[in-house]
């Protein structure tokens, strides 16, 4: 099969961000000291940009929900007990809870099975992204969700996947090709002005108003806010995620960089890049090196370096075939030989 370069090139640039993100923000030290400006332009893109490619390379066909079930739900489960054990072996505690309330980073397969699940169903309404953002504003209106089966998150990232998965059609319903040659979006250095222009404009209004409602996973009374100006924050979030989006698809090279093959090994950088943000803090606090996250210019270069190390390490082919090895594995445990569909 062969391989969309630029695909696999935004999806690296989204998981460098996912874990440069969350070392950033579980390094206590840096995001006291530094700005949270930071940390919300990596949080602005981040989960936007890899749930708009998860519905990018969606498709619709039989068996759907089958497939969904194969190679997303199994995913979980496996990956939610490897957390359970791990954590029973190393903090000596039995969380069965995260079948129900997924473990860390397991949300978005959760989201995931639940979006290609309902996508046949949701393709035949008429207006599927309108409705889709009606449906996550009424539902953040709504005190009682929450992220029981990534539910809250599966709603309220919906637009953004749907976006992706007709991206193609609404380039051809916005005839894109003529609005690309009136604002030679081609030419690099403008489109890098747009994006940082853009990115710095909707992180400095949503740094003055409730960040919090950039994680699209709580709703309006807990974010902080009342449900009229949690509307408005939610369709400017919506609107200007997607112009990001849109912009930084235009912009990525078809061409092979140090993002391919991150994106390419996505997954395994993904899902185990958890472990070494929870466990990686302790084992240095044991080695008598808890020094590093008292000091905010060691705990900058820990933050850097981890996440480098961490993605190179993770990134690797031999882990990435381990991965999928163990996932074939647990999937012919489970499943009869004549439903194993691909």
């Amino acid at each position: 099969m062969i391989r969309n370069i630029k695909i696999d090139n935004l999806r690296g640039l989204a998981i460098f961000l996912v874990v440069l993100g969350h070392f950033y923000e579980k390094t206590a030290i840096v995001p006291q000291t530094l700005p949270s400006i930071i940390f919300i332009g990596i949080v602005f893109i981040r989960m936007p940009l890899f749930v708009f490619i998860s519905g990018y390379l969606s498709k619709i066909g039989p068996d759907n929900t089958v497939k969904a079930f194969n190679n997303i739900l199994i995913p979980y489960f496996l990956f939610t007990i490897m957390w359970i054990f791990t954590d029973l072996i190393l903090d000596g505690k039995l969380s069965l809870s995260s079948f129900i309330i997924p473990a860390p980073g397991l949300w978005y397969l959760m989201s995931l099975f639940l979006w290609r699940s309902f996508l046949p169903a949701i393709d035949k309404l008429k207006y599927p992204i309108f409705f889709s953002i009606i449906i996550a504003l009424l539902a953040s209106t709504w005190n009682g969700l929450n992220d029981y089966f990534s539910l809250s998150r599966a709603v309220l990232y919906l637009p953004i996947f749907l976006f992706g998965f007709y991206f193609k059609h609404i380039r051809e319903i916005l005839y894109f090709q003529k609005f690309k040659e009136k604002v030679n979006l081609e030419n690099k250095y403008i489109s890098l002005a747009i994006l940082i222009i853009l990115l710095a404009v909707s992180v400095l209004f949503f740094a003055s108003q409730k960040a919090a409602i950039l994680a699209f996973t709580w709703p309006f009374n807990e974010v902080g806010v009342g449900n009229l100006k949690g509307m408005i924050l939610l369709i400017i979030a919506y609107i200007s995620r997607m112009s990001i989006i849109l912009i930084l698809f235009f912009l990525m090279t078809r061409k092979r960089t140090l993002f391919t093959k991150i994106g390419k090994n996505s997954l395994s950088i993904y899902v185990f890049h958890f472990y070494f943000l929870f466990y990686l803090p302790p084992l240095l606090q044991y080695l008598g090196l808890g020094f590093i996250f008292e000091n905010i210019y060691l705990g900058l270069t820990y933050v850097f370096l981890t996440t480098i190390m961490v993605i190179y390490i993770l990134s690797r082919d031999i882990i990435n075939k381990g991965v999928n090895y163990a996932i074939n594995e647990f999937r012919n445990f489970i499943m009869k030989k004549e439903d194993l569909i691909q």
